[in-house]
């Protein structure tokens, strides 16, 4: 079966298609909302190391410091492997409420495991 990536059926269950989940598209993602973050100065950057799926990470939490329109969620939580340098979770997080976690609620999910690289895939495995 051959679906748009963006018909309501698939997007029910997901508020992102699956062009949209692609480590090249966080990182571009990232990228050009942490520019446009530093020239608000409107979030709160925390680093450390640490440790997730038993490789050594980077972890960097942004929290936004005020509720504006262009800050889709409240909280970021992305996991940099130390090696590889490449984002291998993202966790996003809703505006705290009254009775809710006090860092908000978890929107969504991404996490990457066991990446290999330069397997030798030709072009024509990617063609139908």
């Amino acid at each position: 079966m051959t679906i748009d990536p963006r018909d309501p059926r698939v997007m029910e269950k997901s508020s992102h298609s699956i062009v949209e989940t692609g480590i090249g598209h966080l990182i571009d993602g990232f990228t050009r909302d942490w520019e446009q973050e530093k020239k608000l100065n409107k979030t709160q950057v925390s680093m450390a190391e640490y440790e997730y799926n038993k490789r050594r990470c980077i972890r960097i939490e942004t929290i936004h410091t005020e509720r504006l329109p262009v800050f889709t969620t409240y909280r970021h939580v992305v996991y940099f492997d130390k090696e590889t340098r490449l984002p291998v979770r993202v966790e996003s997080y809703d505006w705290p409420r009254p009775g809710g976690p006090i860092g908000g609620d978890l929107l969504d999910s991404f996490s990457y495991f066991d990446l290999q690289f330069n397997v030798g895939l030709t072009d024509q495995v990617f063609n139908k």
